[in-house]
């Protein structure tokens, strides 16, 4: 025997499946939504004035892409930045120091000590004022598969400087592989999207 299903309900019912569906292909699109698409070799990135290594954090393995970097000539100088980890701890100090053990010269490695602000874009703000205030015209910045690109294109475009951007392959492979398996990988995710949201409810922000 067949019960009669109400018109509203199958409306109802086609609305939840069709909900659901974009959902769950918004949810394992949440990669290719979030990381820039930025060059990966180096054959693909201009020569510039300075390296600004912003990748510093946890699992990164980008400090091996600062070095080929400058040994292949993109830059002569590197700059680590980071905001403190903990009372005047700065991942950026140990970042040099590591960078020195892998080679390059610590004449040509220096630190810019970021402060600890809600967003991210009042750091980049200063990262591109002090890129300016040595006189550096060009800026290559080393950064995480996730980042703030067009805010970085924004304000260092404001300043003059021409830049560009890129993150190593290692870094998205390890990110992209299994992601919605992994505790800190969906973290990482599930973050972007929340800072990305709130960023953009606030001028000081964009």
């Amino acid at each position: 025997m067949t019960f009669p299903v109400n018109r509203g309900l199958r409306i109802l019912l086609v609305f939840s499946a069709t909900i659901l569906g974009f959902s769950t292909i918004g949810f394992f699109s949440l990669p290719w939504l979030l990381i820039s698409w930025l060059p990966t070799e180096a054959a693909q990135l201009p020569t510039t004035d300075v390296i600004i290594h912003w990748a510093s954090m946890p699992r990164s393995q980008s400090d091996d892409w600062v070095v080929q970097l400058y040994q292949q000539g993109k830059a002569k100088q590197i700059v680590c930045v980071s905001v403190p980890i903990s009372w005047d701890v700065y991942a950026a100090d140990f970042t040099r120091q590591h960078l020195i053990a892998l080679g390059v010269p610590a004449d040509n490695i220096s630190t810019l000590r970021l402060e600890q602000e809600a967003c991210a874009a009042p750091n980049i703000r200063r990262v591109a004022a002090y890129v300016k205030s040595q006189g550096w015209q060009s800026a290559l910045v080393v950064t995480g598969p996730i980042t703030a690109s067009s805010r970085l294109e924004k304000y260092f475009q404001q300043e003059g400087i021409k830049l560009s951007l890129t993150y190593t392959q290692k870094d998205y492979d390890e990110l992209t592989r299994g992601w919605w398996k992994t505790h800190w990988k969906m973290q990482v995710m599930i973050e972007a999207v929340v800072v990305g949201l709130l960023d953009s409810a606030y001028a000081e922000c964009r």
